[in-house]
């Protein structure tokens, strides 16, 4: 037999210590037990007490006896986790019908029907953003699939061929490199002997720059053209700016005369004109596209009409003006003979050769 005392035993004892002592009295459903009471206090009790204290134990024992209400203990211990959630503005995105059975429903079920949409529009956010990455890269790969298909490979696995290829070129070896670069040559079709001539001269050029290193004060001298061209070109740039700027000026102060009330209708005209050299400048470009243009050649042939009047009026008032100053002896005015009567395109006509128009 082992020294050490069993557990149980253990366990058992202290227990019936502790219950002894009343420590118990209440817990699990058991009274605390009553202490001994002398032998003469027990004789002098009466038998009306002896009766009184047989009806309270018979009270206590139907006490005792009710079963505990499950429910008050499960809100008393719950306390604050079945308080009615506080109202919130969610409103679910369903029909109306539907919508009004929601309004019907208990706090916390709107409350749990609220974190569950929650919940639903951030795995489609989630879904949503997967989705964009794979359209991106289907537009990335597209123009290179039927050559990715030849192959008979996906898109993914050609991805990481390459990516692989550029991993070795990078991070290899010298030996493994040029073995590699060589397959490349070959897999693309490149004329290995064209290859070697191409690198040989490139090596030729490396070794001469490398034995011959360019003199600094040809750089110098190079660097200092490359200055001045840069400073002429501006210079020139900036003149032309200039120029520009001033025949914009020009044409504007050209198209806001109210003599030039058609200049926008002409415009594309007179470029024509004063870019074939055929008018020296706006005002004659104006005049010809005046005569070429259907939409104001009327309007142009009135305005000669009106010159033409004008000069005529003119006319008259300086002959009526001279006559009156050229008095016969016998009191009489000398008038000279009126011109012949001329037709308006002939007024038009002389009126233009009198202004260098027409020849």
């Amino acid at each position: 037999m082992s020294d050490i005392p069993d557990i149980d035993e253990t366990l058992a004892e202290t227990y019936r210590e502790l219950r002894a002592k009343g420590a118990f009295g209440g817990d699990f459903g058991e009274e605390p037990p009553t202490p001994a009471e002398p032998p003469a206090a027990a004789a002098a009790e009466t038998p009306a007490q002896t009766d009184d204290a047989s009806e309270a134990d018979t009270n206590a024992e139907n006490t005792v006896a009710e079963p505990p209400d499950e429910g008050a203990e499960a809100s008393a211990e719950n306390g604050e986790e079945d308080a009615a959630p506080p109202e919130s503005a969610f409103r679910p995105p369903w029909k109306k019908a539907a919508l009004a059975e929601f309004e019907k429903l208990s706090p916390g079920v709107r409350a749990e029907i609220e974190r569950r949409e929650n919940d639903f529009h951030k795995g489609i956010e989630q879904y949503k953003a997967g989705a964009e990455s794979s359209k991106e890269w289907d537009r990335t790969v597209q123009p290179y699939l039927a050559t990715i298909q030849g192959f008979g490979v996906t898109p993914q696995r050609a991805a990481q061929e390459l990516f692989k290829a550029d991993h070795l070129l990078r991070y290899s070896p010298m030996p493994q490199k040029v073995g590699m670069l060589l397959k490349i040559a070959g897999d693309y079709g490149i004329d290995l002997p064209t290859l070697a001539q191409g690198l040989q001269n490139m090596a030729g050029q490396q070794a001469w720059q490398q034995q011959n290193p360019p003199d600094p004060r040809v750089q110098q001298l190079q660097t200092q053209i490359q200055q001045m061209q840069q400073q002429q070109f501006q210079a020139q740039q900036q003149a032309s700016q200039a120029e520009n700027s001033a025949i914009d000026d020009e044409i504007a102060a050209f198209a806001a005369d109210p003599d030039h009330e058609h200049f926008s209708v002409l415009q594309p005209d007179m470029a024509l004109l004063l870019q074939g050299g055929r008018a020296k400048d706006l005002e004659s470009a104006y005049e010809m596209a005046m005569r070429a243009n259907p939409q104001t050649y009327p309007i142009w042939l009135a305005q000669q009409q009106q010159k033409a009047d004008e000069e005529r009026r003119k006319k008259v008032q300086s002959a009526k003006k001279a006559a009156a100053n050229n008095v016969r002896p016998n009191g009489r005015a000398s008038i000279p003979a009126a011109p012949a009567h001329r037709t308006m395109e002939e007024d038009i006509e002389a009126t233009a050769r009198e202004l260098g128009l027409i020849n």
